[in-house]
């Protein structure tokens, strides 16, 4: 007689699924390595992947009824602060700054893990702030972020040799920098003021863009 196997018990490591990425408040953000490698880090991809999507299409429904009363001027600005966007933007300049260099330093497929992780973390956590007060600015913020992404994932899953994974990351990369410029565009038309953004790597506050 062929016994059959038995499912592992729930207190059994092998029977554990891997959390969901978590998204980290405004202030000192952690940097670390992404949760998991191989099936989990893939399965972490694909969960934020749908969170992103989701946000992505509900951030086109208009603001206007939900946010706080005053002029579209006074409802960007408010939002802009609210919303941390100086330093979301700016945490996303600095990722790409960061895989540059780990790439150009031959640090290895761990370190580029680690940096387009956080690239990953930061997309999420700036689009989950939509939506915005202004449907336009939704749009092409929700699509930077979604390039922003897929970016990450691309580069996470070419790790430090995969050259063609690395290219199709870069051409993400560099469409989320044009959505991003656009979307700062939008916010200086709506709201009359520029979007002051500070980085770790250029860290004078500066209204000019960051990306380009």
């Amino acid at each position: 007689m062929i016994d059959t196997p038995q499912p592992p018990p729930p207190d059994d490591p092998r029977s554990a699924r891997p959390p969901p990425p978590s998204v980290e408040p405004a202030g000192p953000r952690r940097r670390g390595q992404p949760r998991g490698h191989g099936i989990s880090a893939r399965w972490w991809f694909a969960a934020g992947a749908v969170v992103v999507a989701a946000v992505a299409v509900i951030a086109f429904i208009s603001y206007g009824h939900l946010g706080p009363t005053g002029t579209p001027a006074q409802r960007m600005n408010a939002w802009v602060a609210g919303a941390d966007l100086s330093q979301n933007l700016g945490s996303i300049h600095d990722d790409g700054v960061h895989l540059d260099k780990v790439l150009a330093q031959h640090k290895g497929t761990q370190a580029v893990h680690t940096v387009c992780g956080v690239m990953a973390v930061d997309a999420q956590t700036g689009n989950n702030q939509l939506p915005s007060p202004n449907t336009e600015l939704n749009q092409i913020l929700a699509r930077a972020y979604s390039a922003e992404y897929d970016a990450a994932n691309a580069c996470y899953d070419a790790g430090a040799d995969d050259a063609a994974g690395l290219a199709a990351s870069a051409r993400y990369r560099a469409k989320a920098d044009r959505l991003f410029v656009e979307a700062l565009a939008q916010i200086a038309q709506v709201s009359g003021k520029s979007v002051s953004t500070t980085t770790t790597t250029s860290p004078t506050n500066t209204t000019a863009s960051i990306f380009g």
